[in-house]
């Protein structure tokens, strides 16, 4: 197998950001900012990983294809 994807375990650093806009360090070792809506990161979305924190209750699983 070629390049595997590193699974990355964020639940210790986004515990009790569920619905939350974050951005995230690059590294992915901390939240640099956290806002309601994505508009309130304001310019600190130009310093990580921009992503809204899932529900934890929730699995989450993209699709790539219907049956």
């Amino acid at each position: 197998m070629k390049n595997p994807i590193e699974i990355i375990d964020l639940s210790s650093i986004f515990d009790g950001l569920e619905n939350k806009w974050v951005v995230l360090s690059k590294d992915n070792k901390k939240v640099l900012a956290v806002a309601d809506e994505i508009e309130g990161l304001g310019k600190k979305i130009n310093d990580g990983i921009v992503m809204k924190v899932p529900d934890p209750r929730y699995s989450f699983a993209p699709v790539t294809s219907f049956i």
